[in-house]
């Protein structure tokens, strides 16, 4: 949908409907006009002929028709009108032409307006004589008529739109005023985060209301956001709490258990230094998850950054080839040509690349491969390697922090660290047999 401004779109309409709406409303009070002018000119004939009424009715009564042509003959002498006497469906006098004097009336198609009667030739206005038994008809022409009517419809609508152009004119001054405040408004809400948004003085009582109510909610959104953090901030760190809680559990029960094995004396020697060498072992698992929490602690959401996965890759295999340039060899990466954005705590995601990059640089043989997809509301990263590979259960014990220690110590802390900072980003950790035929993970980034 395009948009518009409140000042382009009032500005327009009022441009377009200034002459549209002045016009039509000319009009309609020209043509108003025009039939009161016509109304007025047929009540003027009607009270001329209602003023000779009594004394032709009186000649004709006396048959004086000489008497009856001379005054008709004075009524008018410009042509636009005529007056007859007519009697018994003739006419008994004319005002112009004696010629017609005794010849018949003549019907014409008619319609009747304002007591008048109009046809193509003329408008006849009648006035009955009964004492005389005649009457009295007047007929105009519609040519000066029309002249006389078109000249003041024409003043009239010059006139009407012309003071309608004027009042519009005055109206647009007037809305301009409240729109050029509204265009201040406007600014003044886009730099609510500079110093300076009361530098100018908005005039109407409303929009400067509107003002200070957005300043009040801009300080308050400030104060909630905060706020927010915090309480945020409390949440990340409760949950870090019951992980660290959980993932300690198990090597923490293990640790009790060889040390009562130890202290026992009908325990067996064998046992007791199996015992004994696996303490070492459990007490380094113990203290690699009280690191791992001790990271993840650091987790601060206000980090989230908007960033492009192919530079962040990119980074960590640096930091990858520098400490590891032995086996750096075995990195295959292609970089894709598209930007592919998540948002994310870079250093966060950082570390969780660079602790399964180095497991699987233990483990690899020749292969380590980095890829990357991205579906509409998830970034995936897949690290697939051609080692030895690792047990389904043995995976699944390592996430719920129930693995016992072993060979890949190490890698189970790893793994442990990239899952809290997986969840973090609203996403988890993945495992798979490998299509080169070791371990692939994928490291599931923005799931809802």
């Amino acid at each position: 949908m395009r948009q518009i401004s409140i000042y382009d779109y009032i500005n327009g309409s009022l441009s377009k409907a200034k002459w549209r709406l002045s016009s039509l409303l000319a009009l309609l009070l020209t043509l108003a006009l025009g039939f009161l002018t016509l109304r007025d000119t047929v009540t003027n004939e009607r009270k001329l002929l209602t003023a000779l009424a009594p004394h032709l009715s009186y000649l004709i009564s006396v048959d004086d028709r000489t008497e009856i042509l001379r005054i008709l003959s004075t009524i008018d002498h410009s042509g636009s009108k005529n007056i007859s006497v007519v009697r018994d469906g003739r006419i008994y006098a004319h005002s112009m032409h004696s010629e017609l004097i005794d010849t018949p009336i003549i019907p014409k198609p008619i319609i009747s307006i304002f007591g008048a009667d109009f046809s193509r030739d003329t408008i006849s206005v009648s006035y009955l004589l009964p004492l005389a038994g005649g009457s009295l008809l007047l007929e105009l022409s519609p040519l000066t008529i029309l002249v006389k009517l078109a000249l003041i419809m024409a003043g009239i609508f010059l006139f009407s739109l012309g003071s309608l152009q004027f009042l519009t004119f005055r109206l647009g001054k007037q809305l301009g005023k409240v729109l050029s405040s509204v265009k201040v408004l406007e600014n003044q809400v886009q730099k609510l985060h500079q110093e300076d948004h009361q530098d100018r003085e908005i005039e109407f009582l409303e929009l400067d209301q509107i003002r200070t109510n957005l300043i009040g909610m801009k300080s308050n959104l400030t104060l909630a956001k905060e706020l927010l953090a915090i309480q945020k901030a409390k949440e990340l760190n409760m949950e870090i709490y019951k992980r660290l809680i959980h993932d300690l559990q198990n090597p923490i029960t293990a640790m009790n258990t060889l040390i009562t094995l130890i202290a026992e004396e009908d325990t067996d020697p064998e046992m007791r230094k199996e015992a004994s060498d696996a303490l070492p072992k459990i007490a380094d698992e113990i203290l690699c998850q009280i690191i791992a929490a001790k990271k993840n602690f650091e987790y601060d959401s206000n980090s989230f950054k908007k960033i492009d996965i192919r530079s962040c890759i990119q980074e960590t295999l640096l930091q990858l080839k520098s400490a590891h340039p032995l086996h750096y060899h075995k990195v295959q990466f292609s970089v894709p040509s598209t930007p592919m954005f998540i948002s994310c705590d870079p250093s966060a995601l950082k570390r969780a690349i660079i602790n399964i990059l180095e497991n699987g640089l233990d483990f690899a043989r020749e292969k380590l491969e980095i890829r990357l997809a991205q579906a509409k509301d998830s970034t995936s990263i897949f690290i697939s390697d051609d080692g030895p590979g690792m047990d389904q259960s043995k995976f699944e014990e390592i996430i719920k922090g129930t693995t016992k220690s072993g060979k890949g110590d190490r890698a189970a802390i790893g793994l442990s660290s990239v899952s809290h900072i997986l969840k973090n980003h609203n996403g988890h950790l993945k495992f798979k047999k490998s299509s080169l035929g070791g371990s692939e993970f994928q490291l599931l980034i923005g799931v809802v």
